[in-house]
């Protein structure tokens, strides 16, 4: 039954940030429609940069929200949202299912509930494009930023030590987390709208 798990709890659901609809947002848009009445817990949210696909849904945001950051802003705060993620509070449920790419994995669930987070790659600025991130900054603050990518690899293997359990959206994914974070995850794959594509 949609929106609640096999024993009839209810489930909570989890994304980075919802500004825009790209592809882990699409991805995320088909696993929320699986469980319409599940809260949605994310970083950021914009309602109309996500074109009203979530309109209607209950939707917590953290404190990062309240000074008004928005998709053309997000990267200056990257180093604050693995703590603002872990602040956030979650109302009773049974089992929380995250979608990630960076933070979403770092919710906190409920006292005694699952967590099974759908990884869409581990944060690639802390671990397989550490020299582009630095890269994209001046010299000076290059320092300031090898630290807190350091900071997000520690808050990463934490929140990755206390998941239920991982699945991956394809065999590179697969693989970086066993490289990177020394779990196990099969490939579920995301959903394609093959309405988007036409045959030639």
């Amino acid at each position: 039954m949609p929106g609640t798990t096999s024993a009839g709890a209810p489930v909570a659901l989890a994304h980075d940030y919802l500004l825009v609809m790209r592809g882990a947002e699409r991805t995320f848009h088909a696993m929320a429609d699986v469980w319409p009445e599940a809260p949605i817990y994310t970083l950021l949210y914009d309602e109309q940069g996500t074109g009203e696909r979530f309109a209607g849904r209950e939707i917590s945001t953290s404190v990062m929200q309240r000074l008004g950051v928005g998709q053309s802003t997000f990267r200056r705060y990257l180093p604050l949202y693995p703590t603002a993620i872990r602040r956030m509070k979650v109302r009773e449920h049974e089992l929380l299912v995250s979608s990630s790419s960076a933070f979403a994995h770092g919710l906190r669930a409920a006292p005694g509930a699952g967590h099974i987070c759908y990884v869409h790659s581990p944060f690639r600025y802390a671990w397989h494009e550490v020299p582009v991130a630095l890269g994209e900054v001046p010299a000076p603050a290059r320092p300031v930023l090898s630290l807190a990518l350091r900071r997000h690899r520690r808050f990463d293997r934490r929140a990755v030590a206390g998941l239920t359990g991982l699945i991956a959206n394809s065999r590179i994914t697969q693989q970086r987390i066993k490289q990177f974070w020394g779990r196990d995850a099969p490939i579920v794959h995301p959903p394609v709208d093959v309405r988007r594509f036409r045959r030639p």
